[in-house]
């Protein structure tokens, strides 16, 4: 059982990712690199607070992207990993995090460098496409993960990868959609699977791009408890313990 990459964002708040030392947690290499790619440069900071699910363990604060509504600027923000995910036979990396948004007119985007469409590796396959200013949606490769959510509603999001071993091999995705962190993992059922997806060589970082909303709206995008790990326990930081039965009769007992 291993972390193998994590960051909770325990930096100090209102800091700026793209001129400030945003380097902490582990397997990474380097810092997060933030910066509008196009018209100039629109903050990606550090929140003030964490977000929080239930069952699920929380610390430090939070990754703030901005998406500007002015129809020309977006942003986008990348952190590399100091070792590479291989595409190794039957292994299971798992990817965890927290999320919720507000005000996202034009799709946002999710991805990891490695995990792609086509088995040349040519392009990157999003994990997470995000928008509309209400009512709010996520998608993952084109199936509907949640929609219909009141602003800044935080959602907890496990992808299981399942390796192939071959570069023209497609890999397995499972995406689990806010399971009951107070249940067995055992008994959680995807919301939705791909083996449509691709591992070429390895998978080296992961990054965000901002939608080019036309409007006024200026919404933003946060981030938190981000984590690859080998087991779904340790990516989803579960707290709760379920009691077996014995205990739970007990509890009903009054013992």
């Amino acid at each position: 059982m291993t972390i193998l990459i994590s960051d909770k964002f325990s930096y100090p708040a209102g800091l700026d990712v793209a001129t400030g030392t945003a380097n902490g947690g582990t397997g990474f290499t380097g810092k997060w690199n933030a910066q509008a790619t196009t018209g100039g440069t629109y903050d990606t900071v550090i929140n003030a607070a964490g977000l929080s699910f239930y069952g699920a363990a929380n610390t430090g604060n939070s990754l703030k992207l901005w998406t500007k509504g002015d129809g020309s600027h977006y942003q986008h923000a990348d952190r590399s990993f100091s070792a590479a995910i291989p595409n190794t036979a039957a292994s299971i990396i798992y990817l965890a995090f927290l999320i919720n948004f507000y005000q996202i007119k034009s799709a946002a985007t999710l991805k990891i460098a490695g995990l792609t469409t086509d088995a040349a590796g040519t392009i990157d396959a999003t994990i997470l496409n995000i928008g509309a200013i209400s009512p709010y949606y996520a998608n993952f490769n084109s199936a509907n993960l949640f929609s219909g959510d009141a602003a800044y509603k935080t959602h907890l999001l496990i992808f299981k990868f399942t390796m192939s071993g071959a570069a023209g091999t497609p890999i397995k995705t499972d995406c689990y959609v806010d399971p009951n962190t107070s249940g067995d993992p055992k008994g959680w059922k995807p919301k939705t699977t791909s083996s449509a997806l691709y591992v070429p060589t390895d998978m080296t970082k992961i990054y965000y791009d901002s939608g080019r909303s036309s409007s006024a709206l200026t919404g933003d995008i946060n981030i938190d408890e981000l984590i690859f790990a080998t087991t779904i326990q340790e990516a989803a930081q579960l707290t709760l313990t379920p009691p077996n039965p014995g205990q739970f009769m007990a509890l009903l007992r009054g013992e």
